[in-house]
Parts: structure tokens; sequence; C-alpha cells
């Protein structure tokens, strides 16, 4: 028997998605809950999945593609929750330099990630079709 889920839940699932995506999240809640703590959640069951099905090189692009999907709507969502907070007349102080430490990482993580992704994918699937310049 298929299991299927309440139209209003999976909306509400959608529509936090969203305000994530959007920036309309405060920024802490952004940081930690949506970034560290999904993250955290996604690592586990990946680990999970892994035990139970040792798949090899199927599991290694499906946490690789669930990385780069998951990085890329957290770090947009904590860019725009920070611009937001920036712009905000009414943010305080602290809130801005947190806003700019937030920014500095998330140019740190693109950074890396790209870097990363370059010597995991891109540099072996060019270096196959154009031939070892090592």
């Amino acid at each position: 028997m298929p299991v299927s889920f309440p139209h209003n839940v999976l909306k509400k699932v959608l529509n936090y998605l969203l305000s994530h995506w959007r920036g309309n999240q405060p920024l802490v809640r952004s940081f930690l809950i949506n970034g560290l703590g999904l993250f955290a959640i996604g690592f586990c069951l990946g680990l999970l999945f892994a035990v139970m099905h040792s798949q090899g090189i199927l599991f290694a692009l499906m946490v690789l593609c669930w990385y780069v999907f998951f990085l890329f709507w957290w770090l947009v969502g904590i860019t725009r929750a920070s611009s937001k907070t920036l712009c905000s007349t009414n943010a305080k102080t602290p809130n801005k330099l947190f806003a700019l430490a937030i920014l500095s990482l998330v140019s740190i993580c693109v950074y890396f990630t790209i870097n990363d992704l370059w010597h995991l994918v891109g540099r072996p699937f060019w270096e196959a079709f154009h031939g070892y310049e090592g």
C-alpha cells in the first residue's frame, strides 16, 4: 500500500523551502537550522542508506548531487537573508556584523566547492576527452 502525505503537509514543506530560498527567514535560522541541522540529517540518512545498500559509485553520485543541490539552496538563502539584514535600517550592529561574517563564509564555501568539484568531476572529464597534460 503506497504511503501518501496530506496535501497541506507538502504545501507547508514547500513554503518553508521557498521562504528560505527567498531569504525571508531570520538569518540565524537560515544558517543554523536550515544549514547545519538539515545537512546533519541528510548526512545521517546518507550513512544509513550506505549501510543498508552498498552501491559504491551510485551512492557516491547520489551524495554528490544531494550535496551540490543542498549547498546551492542553503547558500542562496543565507546570502539573501544576509543582504536583507545589511539593508535593513532596523538591524542592530551585531546582526549586521554577523551578516558580513556569513557573506564571507559563503564566499569561502563557493570557492572551495567549485575547486573540489573541479578536481572530483571536471578535471577527470577534461583529461578523458582532451588527454592528460600533466
